[in-house]
This record gives C-alpha cells, sequence and structure tokens, in this order.
C-alpha cells in the first residue's frame, strides 16, 4: 500500500488543551490539499467544545502539528460580536472606501463605513463573507480576482484580532491600482494569522545569513528588518507586521516568508 493511501487513511487523536476533551480528526484528501495549499504546509481542523474551539494543525504529511484555542465570542448561535472600526482606521486608504468582513466560524464581524447601500463587491468562500465599497471605479476583473484571493485566504484563517485583517485590507487597498505589484496568497494568509504565528530563528542558519547577506534578499527586502529578525531568537509575527505604511506590511510579511522557505526561520503556530 502506498504511503499516500495510507495518509488518506489516518486518524490523529489529541485532547483538547483547555477543557481536556478527545479529538479525533479522520485525515482525508481535503485536509491534505488545504495543508498543500498552505504557505506553512499546514491544515486547520475546527472542533467546537462549547465556549471555545480548538483548531487542530495538519501538515501536508498527515501528521499533527499542535492544538491551537479560541475562545467562541457569540452567546447565542446567531449572534455576532462586531467590531466597528473608527474612521481614522481608513486614513490612508486610496481605493477603498469602507469594507464588511463576516467570519462565521469566529463569530464576529468587522466593518468600517460602509453602508447598506455601499456595496460594489460582495465575495464569499465559506464561512468568510467580505463586501467592498471604492472610492473610484476599476475594471471588475481585477477587482474581482484581488478580493477573490483574500476571500479564499480569509476562510482559512482563525486570527481573533480585527488588526490582522485591517492590514489585509490595507494591503488589498494598495494594490488595486498596482498592476506589476506582486502579491501572493502566501502573503495574505501570513498576514491575517499574524496574531497567532511566531517566528523561531533558526541560530546555525541565522549567523551564516547575517555574515554572507544574500544578495538575492537583501537587495529586494529592507536590510535592516532583515537582520532584525535574524538576531531575535522568537517573536510574533503581528509584532514585527506593526508599521503603519501598508506596503512596508507586505514587504515585511513577504520577506519573513522569504526566510522561511530558505531555512532561516520557523515559523509556528501559537498554541
Amino acid at each position: 500500500m502506498s504511503s499516500q493511501r495510507l495518509a488518506l487513511r489516518r486518524v490523529i487523536k489529541t485532547r483538547c488543551p483547555r477543557c481536556g476533551r478527545d479529538i479525533v480528526v479522520n485525515v482525508g484528501p481535503d485536509i491534505l490539499e488545504e495543508a498543500r495549499r498552505n504557505p506553512l504546509g499546514m491544515a486547520g481542523v475546527v472542533e467546537l467544545h462549547g465556549d471555545h474551539a480548538a483548531v487542530v494543525y495538519i501538515d501536508r504529511n498527515g501528521n499533527e502539528r499542535g492544538v491551537r484555542v479560541y475562545s467562541v465570542l457569540a452567546r447565542g448561535a446567531e449572534e455576532y460580536t462586531v467590531f466597528t472600526l473608527p474612521p481614522a482606521a481608513l486614513e490612508g486608504f486610496t481605493n477603498i472606501s469602507g469594507f464588511s468582513l463576516t467570519l462565521k466560524k469566529l463569530k464576529m464581524k468587522i466593518q468600517a463605513m460602509l453602508g447598506e447601500e455601499g456595496v460594489f463587491l460582495h465575495a464569499v468562500k465559506g464561512d468568510a463573507e467580505l463586501m467592498l465599497d471604492f472610492k473610484r471605479d476599476f475594471e471588475w476583473g481585477v477587482v474581482k480576482r484581488l478580493a477573490g484571493v483574500l476571500v479564499d485566504t480569509i476562510d482559512t484563517s482563525y486570527s481573533e484580532n480585527p488588526n490582522d485583517y485591517l492590514n489585509a485590507i490595507r494591503i488589498l487597498d494598495v494594490i488595486l491600482k498596482e498592476p506589476n505589484f506582486l502579491y501572493s496568497q502566501e502573503v495574505f494568509w501570513l498576514v491575517t494569522n499574524a496574531s497567532t504565528l511566531i517566528v523561531k530563528t533558526r541560530l546555525p542558519e541565522a549567523m551564516l545569513f547575517k555574515k554572507y547577506r544574500p544578495s538575492m534578499l537583501f537587495e529586494r527586502y529592507d536590510a535592516h528588518f532583515l537582520a532584525e529578525v535574524a538576531d531575535i531568537p522568537r517573536e510574533n509575527v503581528a509584532k514585527l507586521l506593526k508599521v503603519g505604511n501598508p506596503y512596508a506590511v507586505y514587504s515585511r510579511a513577504d520577506a519573513l516568508l522569504a526566510m522561511y522557505k530558505r531555512g532561516i526561520v520557523d515559523i509556528e503556530v501559537v498554541e
């Protein structure tokens, strides 16, 4: 029997860190496919436990990579916790005039400056629903494609921090008018999960990285930021991305992924 068939039939048993309840995950092809599409090679499987939920992370080989718990914010089946952001949250936006983001699995809604009539685009994927309005006209195909990438990413995100999603909307705002701006679903995923992730430096690799300073990274990204990350043993991704300029948020997220892919740092889920 091939290793792939064995993986497809794998059953993983673990426990919820909060309540101790047993969790059984049947690893099927859909979970493995989601893990293969994830920038960290992991898929999250959610199990509700009353006032909290456990997310079991499975890697592309069907192995468990940790369990994280988040609070179920709603008191009732139809209730949502609504985060209404002040107008100042959209200061500096040049293209998006308002948005509303609903995450059904987290029972939360994040909105800013979006009236009932002000919806130009409505995108839905799984448990994520995104509505946008704009300050100017855009080519429909471009808006649909970029918003589709974002909502598809958000559907697999588990952060409870509204700022993570606001940063993703900020990145979307700047790339709408930048046809040559490099973007990827991996960057969106890292940004929307920033509060749930940590960066851990690999010491030998980081020392070599600082010594030889590969031009393909140091010429593309902020050299000071690269050196800073290489010097920090462990840090929350959200803290590393806490900068005012959305271009800088994107560039830093892209730089972290580049360092991760080259084995200089590990990016892990905070349990």
